[in-house]
C-alpha cells in the first residue's frame, strides 16, 4: 500500500484527511516535493488496486440490487416480497439511483480535490492528463446521465457517447477507447449475470457469438495497437470512432423509417414501463 501522503506530527496539530473520497495532501512548502513525488508514484502505478476495488464494490452492489428487485424479463430472488412494478420494486430501483449518484458525486469530489492538491505542489502535468473542476465535473456528468438514457432508449452502446465526449476532455484516444472498453465489461457483465441467473440465456449460440466476438476484439485491438505503436497514428481511433457513430446513426435511421413506413407512418407513443 502507498504510504500515507501527509505525515501525522508528534503534537498531533498536523491532522490527516482520512475522507475515502480523496487522497490527502500537504500544502506545505517545505514537503510540496515529497508530496509530489507521491503523487506522481501514486499515478505511475498499472494497477490502482483501491480503484479496482471501488468499481467491484459498486458492481457488485448493483447486481444484487438488480437480483432483488427482477426487471427485463426476470423474477426477483424473492418474487414474492418485491412483485413486479409493486412498490418494493420501485423503491429497490430508487435505492440504485441513488447508490449510482452518491459514489459519482464521492468520485467526482474525490477527482476535483486532487486536481487541486497537486496544483499546490506543481504536479508536473502532461498532455491527456484530466484537471478537474466542479463546473467541468458537473457537466460531464450530466452529459454521461444523458449517454445512459440515449444507450436505454435507443439500444446504442454509451461508449458511442462517451468516447467523443473524453476526447472533447482532453483523454489521449489511447485512454478513452481503454476507458469505454473498461465500462462495457462492467455494464454488460452485471446486466449478463442477471440474465444467466434467471436461467434466460440460449448457451446454444450464445457461447459461439461469445467467441466470435472475444476473437474479432482480440485481433481488432492488436492490429490497431500495432498501428498506433508503431506509426504513432493515433488520430486513426479518432477516425475509427466517428466512422462507427457515423454508421450508426445513418442504421438506426434508416431501421427507424422502415419500421415506421410498415406502420403507415404512425406513432404508438412509449408503452407502459410495466
Amino acid at each position: 500500500s502507498l504510504p500515507a501522503l501527509v505525515p501525522r506530527s508528534r503534537g498531533g496539530s498536523d491532522r490527516v484527511n482520512t475522507s475515502p473520497c480523496r487522497l490527502p495532501s500537504d500544502n506545505a512548502a517545505s514537503n510540496s516535493a515529497v508530496v509530489r513525488k507521491q503523487w506522481m508514484d501514486r499515478d505511475a502505478r498499472q494497477y490502482p488496486l483501491e480503484k479496482y476495488r471501488k468499481l467491484a464494490m459498486v458492481w457488485a452492489t448493483i447486481i444484487l440490487l438488480l437480483l432483488l428487485r427482477g426487471g427485463k424479463g426476470t423474477e426477483s430472488v424473492i418474487p414474492d416480497a418485491v412483485p413486479y412494478c409493486g412498490w418494493a420494486y420501485w423503491t429497490l430501483s430508487a435505492v440504485v439511483m441513488a447508490w449510482l449518484i452518491l459514489f459519482g458525486l464521492c468520485m467526482g469530489r474525490s477527482a476535483v480535490m486532487d486536481s487541486a492538491a497537486k496544483a499546490t505542489v506543481n504536479y508536473p502535468f502532461v498532455p491527456g492528463d484530466v484537471i478537474w473542476a466542479y463546473p467541468s465535473f458537473i457537466f460531464y456528468s450530466l452529459a454521461t446521465f444523458a449517454a445512459g438514457i440515449m444507450a436505454g432508449l435507443l439500444g446504442i452502446g454509451g461508449g458511442m457517447v462517451l468516447g467523443p465526449l473524453m476526447l472533447n476532455l482532453g483523454v489521449l484516444p489511447q485512454v478513452s477507447t481503454a476507458t469505454t472498453a473498461t465500462l462495457i465489461v462492467f455494464t454488460s457483465s452485471s446486466a449478463a449475470l442477471v440474465f444467466i441467473m434467471a436461467g434466460l440465456v440460449p448457451w446454444d449460440y450464445a457461447v459461439v457469438y461469445f467467441s466470435a466476438a472475444f476473437v474479432g476484439t482480440l485481433v481488432g485491438k492488436t492490429i490497431i495497437d500495432t498501428i498506433v505503436r508503431r506509426r504513432g497514428l493515433t488520430a486513426l481511433l479518432i477516425l475509427l470512432l466517428a466512422g462507427i457513430i457515423a454508421f450508426a446513426a445513418i442504421m438506426v435511421t434508416v431501421a427507424g423509417l422502415i419500421k415506421y413506413a410498415d406502420r403507415e407512418w404512425h406513432l404508438e407513443g412509449f408503452s407502459s414501463p410495466c
